[in-house]
Parts: C-alpha cells; structure tokens; sequence
C-alpha cells in the first residue's frame, strides 16, 4: 500500500511534467539542461545524503551488497545477451536491445523511489550499485555499441571521462566517508541535503515532459519493446529477489536489489546510443514504454515480494 501511495505521488509528479510541456513551460532544451542539473548535482546530493548522519560503518552490509550487485548486474549480463535471441530481433538492434536489457533507470528514477520507500539506508545500499552501473556502462555499455568498428582514441577518452562523472565520484565518496567514519559538518549536510532533495521532483518532471514527444499508438505497437519491457519488469525482479532470498543476504539489501531490478530502461542508454550512432530512437521509446508500464509493476512487485 506504501509504494502504491509512493508511485502514485511520483506519478502525479511526472503527469505535472507532461502538462508543464504540452503547455510550453518546458521545452527540450529546457528539460534537457534540468536533466544535467539532477545527474549532476542533484543525483549526487542524494547519495551523499545517505552518509550525512552516518553513526557507524557496517561492514557486513557493505559486502553483503556488493555481493548483491554483482549478482544483480550479472543476471542483467547474462539476459542481455539471452533476451534479445529470445525475441528474434534484428543483427542491427541486437546491441541495442542488448543495451536496454542491461541498464536500468537505477539513478533518475530508482534513487527517488528508494528513498521515499526505505528511507536514507537504502540510498547507502544503492551508492554500491550505482557504482557498478557507471562502471558497466562506461566499459561493457561502450563496447556493445563500438563492436566491430576500429578502436579509436577518442572512444578511450570517453570511456574514462564517463567513468569520473559526478555520480561515480559521490558513490567513491560514501565508501571513503564509511570506511573513515568522517563526519560531515552540519552546514554541509544541510546543503546536501537541500540539493538531494530536488532529486524526485525534477526527475519525475523531466521524465513526464519527455513523453510529449510520442503518441501512445506508437508506443504500444512495438511487440518487441513491448514483451522486452514485460520481461524486464516483472519476471527479471522476482528471479533476482528469489535468488537473493536463497543467498541469505539482509531484507533491505534484497529490497534495494528488487528496485534496482523493477526500474524501467535507462535513460543513459539513449544518451550512449545518440553518442555512438545507434538506434536512439528506438530506446527513447524503450524507456518511455517501460517507465509508464514500471507505474503498475513496481507496486504490484512490492505488494508480492514485499
């Protein structure tokens, strides 16, 4: 019933979004500068957040989830080359299929939900995964789209410049603090805290204006899309939250693992395909299906698995 109430204020917020654009309040180029805004500060207030009132370092929990990260993001390897065979699709959108498959929306729209469902110790939880995230999509992500095409200097350049982006660099951050115990003054959690706290409602907004560029005819007549978005959202969470349960691992890092899971597609993966010439409008249109379907399924997800 929590996470129903949550996604229906997270929704209400994204409907606000869409209005704001259809009116003419946001524009592409004005969402665009507020997505930079959330991936670059906002995003990493919020992770800071999760340290700001930090009394002492769990040890166990931090290799409990790093042992949940990578069973996670290996689970998300492995379908991402099994779904896209499965649903037949092209040789030229096999990477990015291969893409959508892998990468979630785990910072512009899982950060919020877990810190409206569990609080500031999720967001601790998720710091370890957000660093797998920017790592794989900044090494593997890369060599999915570059494969077959001659290596280039400036591929290199961008790999490295992606990996010390403001989000890597804050999870880096919340490890240090954990492991030192440095506490953070007052003044300065009370900025981190203001700035993290912008997070969900410009991230919903941003993701609610970018539906006004897609008719819903358009969207739900893609089958593949469609049954890749399905998969992702329902069948993938439970296997990973059974097969955490089986590991024994903690209730909250198994929660945390289930949203990381549930969240739609990335919206990275346009970004990295627009980057490298691939098929962006085909995972614009992957995220904007799955963000609309992931309304019903993260709640339903939590009502089950909860």
């Amino acid at each position: 019933m929590v996470a129903l109430q949550q996604m229906c204020i997270l929704l209400a917020v994204m409907i606000i979004g869409y209005i704001t654009y259809r009116v003419g309040y946001l524009t592409e180029f004005v969402n665009e500068k507020i997505s930079n805004i959330v991936v670059n500060v906002a995003n990493p207030a919020l992770i800071l957040s999760s340290v700001t009132n930090l009394s002492e370092t769990k040890t166990k929990d931090l290799a409990e989830t790093v042992i949940a990260a990578a069973v996670t993001y290996g689970i998300l390897l492995l379908l991402s080359f099994v779904l896209p065979l499965l649903l037949r699709v092209s040789k030229s959108e096999y990477p990015v299929y291969q893409l959508m498959t892998l990468f979630n929306n785990v910072g512009f729209m899982g950060l919020p939900i877990l810190q409206s469902l569990y609080g500031n110790s999720a967001l601790l939880i998720a710091a370890v995964f957000l660093f797998f995230y920017n790592v794989f999509i900044y090494t593997f992500g890369v060599h999915i789209l570059t494969k077959g095409t001659k290596p280039c200097k400036n591929n290199l350049k961008a790999v490295l410049k992606g990996l010390l982006n403001p989000g890597t660099v804050s999870c880096m951050a919340v490890l240090a603090i954990v492991f030192t115990h440095f506490q953070i003054p007052a003044m300065g959690c009370s900025i981190i805290t203001m700035l993290g706290n912008l997070t969900a409602p410009l991230s919903m907004m941003c993701i609610g204006a970018s539906f006004g560029g897609f008719r819903m005819k358009t969207l739900l007549g893609n089958g593949r899309l469609l049954s890749l978005s399905l998969l992702k959202l329902l069948p993938v969470p439970i296997l990973g939250v059974l097969l955490l349960r089986f590991l024994g691992l903690t209730p909250l890092i198994v929660d945390v693992s289930m949203i990381v899971l549930a969240t739609p597609i990335g919206s990275m993966t346009t970004m990295m395909a627009q980057q490298y010439h691939a098929d962006s409008q085909l995972t614009a249109k992957g995220v904007a299906l799955s963000t609309l379907l992931s309304m019903i399924t993260i709640p339903l997800l939590t009502s089950i698995l909860g």
